[in-house]
């Protein structure tokens, strides 16, 4: 018997083909039939505000709630902006971590996955972000993974063709 195993990936840009997009589909291409990654898509969810979340979580809030609710794991793909987070990023946290201390977020394994251009991998994202997940998150995985100097050439690319047949 197979142990079905889905994890839920959030993805800290919009743009189409950004890095992080890349390297989240090259992740989802390599894992064996048993194991999902599905993409929870962050552009309908309104910035976190108290009174929204009062008057009840709006639609998109509720559907990443309880995608990430019911998952075996989320992992974050995430750009860094300005050696910090994306607004889309944490915005997704907050909301996810409400109510306080029983949010989505806080009983879900939790890991980080940063590409970056730059050649630190997007290290300051990825400390933020372990600051942040380390209080709210019991569960968050602290060794982030940080992937630098990707360009238009982005080695996860490769391995949706030819390299990914080199690794089996």
């Amino acid at each position: 018997m197979t142990t079905e195993l889905r994890f839920v990936a959030l993805v800290g840009s919009l743009r189409a083909d950004s890095f992080n997009r890349q390297v989240m589909e090259s992740a989802q291409s390599l894992l064996p039939d048993s194991v999902t990654l599905e993409e929870v898509p962050l552009r309908e969810v309104p910035m976190y505000d108290g009174d929204v979340e009062a008057a009840g979580d709006p639609d998109a809030v509720v559907a990443l709630k309880r995608s990430v609710s019911v998952s075996d794991g989320l992992i974050i793909f995430t750009p860094e902006y300005n050696i910090s987070v994306p607004a889309l990023v944490k915005n997704a946290i907050d909301w996810l971590s409400r109510p306080h201390g029983s949010g989505a977020i806080s009983a879900v394994p939790t890991g980080v996955v940063a590409a970056s251009p730059g050649g630190r991998g997007g290290v300051g994202v990825r400390n933020h972000l372990s600051d942040t997940l380390g209080l709210i998150c019991p569960a968050f995985h602290p060794e982030t993974l940080g992937l630098g100097r990707v360009t238009q050439s982005l080695e996860a690319r490769r391995l949706h063709g030819e390299a990914a047949d080199e690794l089996e």
